[in-house]
């Protein structure tokens, strides 16, 4: 009997229950990219509550193995892996599948970031200019972004709340309207 068989059976377990559901991680981030690059935020927001669930499987899973990899003695994935890759090679074919496609997520996840932060800044901008606030000093969080985003220093020249409002959403402005709720559930950067 191979070394540790009871763990290379118990981490396949999780494998397979990680690997679907990673699966369709990538396919919400795909679907979340998408839904904000059209600005479908109640799509967004759905979106958000499936990542979610599916982060938390994915994390309960993540506890197991490592309560496993502990309870077997091993104290970091490496060795863990080079075992998995002496003793049970459909293990750590399985584990190599896995990070690839979390590595992956990471990627996506991170393109959304950046354009949700993008979009809080010219929502931001925009609704500072609809309220008149152009010439606040801009001030900021923790996290680096502003709390007035009167982004007037980032701009060459002023631009009228409508050639703003033009330039972005590409609407005329008598149909735009504005909603921010979306901002309350993006992901924190």
């Amino acid at each position: 009997m191979a070394p540790y068989q009871a763990l290379w059976s118990e981490l396949e377990d999780t494998f397979k229950l990680d690997l679907p559901t990673t699966t369709q991680l990538l396919e919400v981030l795909q679907q979340e990219r998408a839904s904000l690059e059209q600005r479908d935020y109640d799509l967004f927001q759905k979106l958000i509550g499936q990542k979610q669930q599916l982060l938390k499987q994915l994390e309960s899973h993540s506890q197991t193995r490592q309560k496993l990899l502990l309870e077997a003695g091993f104290i970091d994935e490496s060795s863990t892996l080079d075992a998995a890759e002496e003793h049970a090679p459909l293990v750590a074919k399985a584990w190599r599948k896995l990070g690839e496609q979390w590595s992956q997520c990471q990627e996506l996840n991170e393109v959304n970031e950046r354009i949700a932060k993008r979009t809080r800044l010219v929502v931001g901008q925009i609704l500072d200019l609809l309220r008149g606030n152009t010439h606040q000093p801009k001030l900021y969080t923790n996290k680096g972004m502003p709390k007035t985003a009167a982004l007037a220093a980032v701009s060459p020249a002023p631009e009228s709340p409508r050639q703003l409002i033009n330039r972005y959403w590409h609407k005329p402005m008598s149909v735009l309207c504005v909603n921010t709720s979306f901002l309350d559930h993006l992901n924190p950067l």
